[in-house]
């Protein structure tokens, strides 16, 4: 196994559903309509690319929960619509606790992302410290990182409301 290689989560959030959101259109016009059907394509999906001996993953053995990629829509005030994934719980830096799809022509992908201060914590293994969770968005293959939000889907909604409210 490769030292570089990332973990199935990471894969499926920031590589698999990222490249799907941008450059499938017909994943894109799934998530515009009844999201009930999306659900269990994601599970499907994870499970396909879980049991595909040809990835290279860490932490390949995750078992989903129930309530694992759970999606809802959300609607904003300027009509446009965002599909909000929550993801299985975060095990390694950057994983992410949520995912925020606008089904926009133009769509666009944030995360809310788990940094679990594994390095700080090395530094200084005398003080508490707790994780704290980023907004980002990936803007194709570039990554941006818009700063701390509390874990919850209420923030991570209302920061992506923001974003897009004033662009």
């Amino acid at each position: 196994m490769s030292n570089n290689a990332p973990s199935l989560l990471y894969y499926f959030e920031h590589m698999f559903l990222r490249d799907s959101t941008f450059g499938s259109p017909d994943f894109l016009n799934l998530l515009k309509g009844d999201i009930d059907k999306v659900n269990q394509g994601l599970i499907t999906n994870f499970n396909k690319i879980k049991e595909n001996p040809n990835y290279d993953f860490i932490d390949k053995e995750i078992i989903l929960a129930e309530d694992d990629f759970h999606i809802e829509k959300v609607k904003f005030e300027n009509e446009l619509e965002m599909v909000v994934i929550k993801c299985p719980v975060p095990q390694k830096s950057p994983e992410a606790t949520y995912i925020g799809i606008v089904t926009s022509d133009t769509p666009r992908y944030f995360t809310c992302e788990y940094e679990s201060k594994e390095e700080t914590k090395q530094l200084y293994p005398e003080k508490e410290w707790a994780p704290e969770y980023i907004l980002c968005e990936w803007v194709q293959k570039e990554h941006k990182n818009y700063g701390k939000i509390a874990e919850t889907k209420e923030a991570f909604i209302e920061g992506v409301r923001k974003l897009i409210s004033n662009p």
